[in-house]
């Protein structure tokens, strides 16, 4: 069957984003895209990228600096986990300064058998600034320093859901209201467009709950999303500019997403807020493995079937990450992988990255039996004073990052000026 108009049904900013993303490919397809808006409200006001949201804007040929200017963003180094010992930190962004150092975490193993107390997120660019509360976007002097330099976005999710319904609607992109209209009612209505492949967009999940801070404190606005734990819930704060705000989430168990694809449907159940990697994430991985079973612009059983074996081992990762994540729950195959001899699991998509589970791992207190091979035949003197040089350049480069109250005010007076 070919594929000439694609309906997606949801509503908020996911519904936006995915009308956004479609119609950017497949316009110069002759593919029209529809969306149809639910209306329905959500409970979150925050919403979380990772660097899909540069890439967005870039496909989009949009500026993020104005996107993030007019949506109050922010930018957080990862996440801090109040139950996990260390100082709990898990942040996507490489250790060390250098990409193909593959045995730096190794040697980062080593120093802390000798140093136990010594946190991990000591070796590591984004660690160290989060908890200076320090921030600054890679320079172009410091490129080859941009994967230890990676961060997350927050932003206001109505403002930028009303930028992309502006752009989209600009752009062509059909939108129709369907407030209490079911996705059945549309696929048998002789009244709406004749859709051939259907996105639908879902939450099985109960709305994040949103708390009230008990009072207000005046304490700067800090560059790290925190995570605790009471009473067996889930508490999530972040920060939105210069305010604070909390959500208690599912947490026994946490939610899990997935997208499938069935005949002319593909469903992609996503929260509205997750613990460490961001729903938006999920929702664009989502779209673009779509994209890539698309040849020929026809829907087939063996697109289908490849979309759902990817996503569901795209999902199955994320939820082995998030079984591990949560205390209480029992140890996952990396967990004694990492403490038999230090390896990291291997990971067939990019749900997870290495450096989160390396600082899950540290956290959750596992000490390796050993480490790399590769170092087997060299002495703690030789290895170790090659790390802490390293840590030495990692300090010297936090250290030397504006206070992240000051970056606030720096970005905010960039992007006037972008914008006059």
């Amino acid at each position: 069957m070919t594929i000439r108009h694609v309906g997606i049904y949801g509503h908020g900013l996911a519904l936006q984003v995915s009308a956004a993303l479609l119609h950017c490919h497949l316009r110069d397809s002759g593919v029209q895209v529809h969306a149809f808006n639910t209306q329905a409200d959500s409970s979150v006001t925050v919403c979380e990228w990772d660097d899909t949201l540069l890439k967005l804007c870039q496909q989009l040929k949009s500026s993020p600096l104005e996107w993030l200017s007019r949506c109050n963003g922010g930018f957080s180094w990862g996440v801090h986990c109040d139950w996990l010992a260390d100082d709990g930190f898990i942040g996507a962004a490489l250790w060390g300064l250098n990409a193909n150092q593959h045995e730096f975490e190794h040697g980062v193993l080593r120093l802390k058998a000798q140093q136990p107390a010594r946190p991990v997120s000591d070796f590591s660019i984004a660690g160290q600034a989060a908890r200076l509360g320090h921030f600054n976007l890679a320079s172009r002097q410091q490129q080859q320093w941009a994967d230890s330099m990676k961060f997350t976005v927050q932003c206001d999710a109505s403002k930028l859901c009303e930028l992309l319904t502006n752009y989209n609607k600009a752009q062509g992109v059909n939108q129709h209201n369907a407030a209490d209209i079911e996705l059945s009612s549309l696929r048998q209505s002789d009244s709406a467009p004749t859709i051939d492949l259907w996105i639908n967009l879902t939450d099985s999940s109960a709305p994040p709950r949103q708390v009230t801070p008990a009072s207000f404190t005046a304490t700067p606005p800090q560059p790290v999303t925190t995570l605790l734990m009471h009473e067996e819930a889930l508490e999530k704060r972040l920060w939105l500019g210069h305010h604070e705000f909390r959500y208690r989430l599912n947490s026994m168990p946490l939610s899990r997403l997935s997208a499938t694809w069935q005949h002319n449907t593909v469903t992609i159940d996503l929260p509205a807020l997750t613990a460490v990697v961001p729903p938006t994430t999920f929702l664009v991985a989502s779209l673009e493995q779509l994209l890539q079973q698309w040849p020929a612009q026809a829907a087939a059983p063996a697109n289908a079937a490849a979309y759902n074996t990817h996503m569901q081992r795209y999902s199955d990762e994320l939820g082995t990450f998030n079984q591990a994540l949560m205390p209480g729950n029992p140890p996952v195959m990396a967990e004694q992988l990492f403490a038999d001899c230090a390896r990291l699991p291997v990971m067939e998509t990019d749900a997870v990255s290495r450096w989160q589970w390396f600082c899950l791992l540290c956290g959750k207190g596992i000490v390796p039996a050993s480490t790399s091979i590769a170092l087997a035949n060299d002495p703690d003197s030789t290895i170790l004073p090659l790390v802490e040089k390293v840590t030495a350049h990692i300090n010297s480069t936090a250290k030397a990052m504006p206070a992240y109250s000051s970056f606030l005010q720096q970005f905010a007076r960039a992007a006037n000026t972008v914008g006059q």
